[in-house]
């Protein structure tokens, strides 16, 4: 029996590991080459909101520290969800509006930016555990 529950333990062990390195050799590159388009929606975001330059640079400051995170692939401190995943969806919505896009076009981008905001909360799971 104990040598059964040390299996199964290891057994758990080895797949939490190979979890951890598909998120570190497949997940993180594709964020790294997600991460261009979809701050071009950030950007068209906060040039069609109502922010001040105050609350736009903050904002931005957050874009650069998501840059400089996925470079480092350390993305403990960045606060993608609350303060730049907004601004995609604006923006996506900014270029449906003036006809820059359609809407299929819009349903992709918007997808898009919803695996982009939960594979960042993945990322940063494995970086809290």
């Amino acid at each position: 029996m104990n040598r059964l529950l040390l299996s199964i333990a290891a057994a758990m062990l080895l797949v939490a590991c190979l979890g951890t390195k598909t998120r570190e050799s497949v997940l993180l590159p594709a964020v790294r080459a997600a991460w261009p388009e979809v701050q071009v929606d950030v950007e068209r975001g906060l040039a069609d909101g109502d922010l001040t330059e105050a609350q736009a640079n903050e904002v931005r400051c957050e874009v650069d520290l998501l840059t400089a995170a996925l470079e480092t692939g350390d993305l403990t401190n960045v606060l993608y969800d609350p303060l730049i995943a907004p601004w995609a969806t604006r923006g996506v919505a900014a270029a449906l509006k003036s006809g820059e896009i359609g809407p299929n076009v819009a349903a992709i981008l918007t997808e898009r930016n919803s695996r982009f905001s939960a594979a960042i909360l993945v990322l940063q799971e494995r970086l809290v555990l």
